[in-house]
């Protein structure tokens, strides 16, 4: 039999999936229509949807209440005021003297980040504001967005969990033997974290337990190093513990923390501080601890990261575009995506390495790179179908104070009247701080440059494609009381 005396039995077996198909919209759609709720409700119930699902992924409070706005203010004649507070959305509208008015509260647990879905979602709101999507159409259109949402097979998504410490190790040393045990072990202990998760076990003892974990095995390392044991011999377990913990790290998170607070969501940011140190302290506990127990079997053992120092420019650049690579993945981010804002990270980490050479501090130069990156990634946000902040985030990765964040709690734990200055602490731990507000600072400040740009390159390509003068949909803002 042909090919083309095939092709009608092969649309025939196929007709029953169409038909499948067909019937789950119908049966979605129904779903809505069958609802006893109001437009209005409906419509604050989608408005608090969009929020809960862009805050469990990590947008900042400032991107989800402007764009959950543009939900109320296109549905609902009457409006909504929307507000943020660590992990709790809460939206109210008043409607009038005679009425009560109508509250949702949503709490919101952190979940993996997925930049197709982020910008799926955000897609669709832009639809609803500027061409009038009906609610029906927008609420079925989210339940299908959620519920076949783009991700990537779990190997992948492991190596590049691997990815990111063995990225972090090779911004500071072209020991391959290294850069292999940190992906090794970054592969196990992400395991590990996944095992304690699934049991419950709090986010501060996983910290613990994973650091404890990574400093035996760097102890063990050092151990057969010094017995001579072929293979391991100048192995630093210094730089093993600096590139596996880099999983462990809270980076991104104390530049969420810094980005909200210049938003100028304050209460969100304290939280996100003060999460971010007790995440940093468990990882600095744990260490603590491992090393205490080594001593006391006799082995003494380092794993301070003060004396480690990056690499040139080549193992900067190849390491960062590495981790913010194996990130990049991670979060789910579309292939074009990883490609443009690895390098886009590229450009940072040359901007700051080029600054640091010529005398600037560390501070202004992240301060400035970040700014490049912020640009940046506003800039070919469009062009590579993914979220800003999203591009921003992998772009800026390298950049993140984890390291200088968790040498000053460790020295500071490890403090003593006789062996060290308290003061030498504190001050590292103000250089993690003042490095992460330029990086939020400097992001925020070149995505405020980049948006110009890109509106006019939006505009410019959507001339080219919509005939001219073509009418927008017509927006239904008609009000029914709940």
């Amino acid at each position: 039999m042909t090919k083309k005396q095939r092709s009608p039995q092969k649309i025939i077996d196929w007709l029953p999936r169409i038909r499948r198909v067909i019937a789950q919209q119908s049966l979605t759609h129904a779903k809505f229509e069958e609802t006893t709720l109001t437009p209005n409700l409906r419509a604050l119930r989608l408005s608090a949807d969009v929020a809960e699902v862009l805050l469990t992924m990590g947008v900042s409070s400032n991107s989800v209440v402007s764009t959950t706005l543009h939900i109320t203010e296109t549905y609902c004649s009457r409006p909504a005021h929307i507000d943020i507070i660590s992990n709790l959305v809460m939206i109210s509208q008043l409607r009038g003297v005679n009425h009560e008015p109508l509250t949702l509260i949503r709490t919101v647990t952190p979940k993996d980040s997925n930049n197709n879905t982020i910008q799926e979602v955000q897609r669709l709101v832009v639809d609803i504001r500027q061409n009038g999507l009906p609610l029906l159409d927008a609420e079925t259109r989210f339940a299908a967005i959620m519920k076949h949402q783009i991700t990537y097979p779990w190997w992948l998504r492991m190596i590049g969990t691997g990815l990111v410490p063995a990225g972090s190790a090779l911004m500071f040393t072209s020991d391959w033997r290294t850069v292999l045990l940190t992906f090794i072990i970054s592969l196990g202990l992400e395991r590990l974290l996944h095992v304690l998760s699934k049991n419950a076990v709090p986010t501060f003892f996983q910290q613990a337990i994973a650091a404890s974990v990574v400093t035996i095995i760097a102890a063990g390392i050092a151990v057969l190093s010094e017995r001579g044991v072929p293979g391991m011999q100048g192995l630093s377990p210094s730089l093993i513990v600096a590139g596996s913990i880099t999983l462990l790290l809270a980076g991104m998170a104390i530049f969420n923390a810094i980005k909200n607070a210049i938003d100028e969501y304050y209460v969100t940011a304290l939280a996100h501080v003060l999460k971010v140190f007790m995440l940093t302290s468990g990882i600095a506990i744990g260490v603590v601890i491992s090393l205490y127990a080594s001593r006391k079997l006799g082995y003494q053992v380092s794993v301070s990261t003060q004396g480690i120092t990056f690499g040139d420019l080549h193992a900067q650049i190849v390491g960062g575009m590495v981790l913010s690579a194996g990130y990049a993945i991670t979060t789910h981010t579309p292939l074009r995506a990883i490609i443009g804002a690895s390098l886009i990270s590229m450009g940072g980490v040359t901007i700051s390495f080029m600054l640091r050479a010529s005398d600037m501090s560390p501070i202004a130069a992240s301060g400035v790179a970040a700014i490049f990156i912020g640009y940046m990634a506003a800039t070919l946000a469009r062009a590579l179908r993914t979220p800003s902040t999203g591009i921003a985030a992998i772009g800026i990765i390298p950049l993140v104070p984890g390291f200088t964040l968790y040498n000053g709690l460790v020295d500071l734990m490890n403090y003593s009247s006789t062996n060290g200055n308290i003061l030498s602490s504190v001050g590292t731990l103000f250089t993690a701080l003042s490095i992460a507000f330029t990086l939020a600072a400097g992001a925020s400040f070149g995505s405020m440059l980049g948006q110009p740009f890109k509106h006019k390159i939006t505009l410019q390509r959507n001339s080219r494609h919509l005939p001219e003068n073509q009418p927008s949909a017509p927006i239904d803002r008609t009000y029914t009381e709940a």
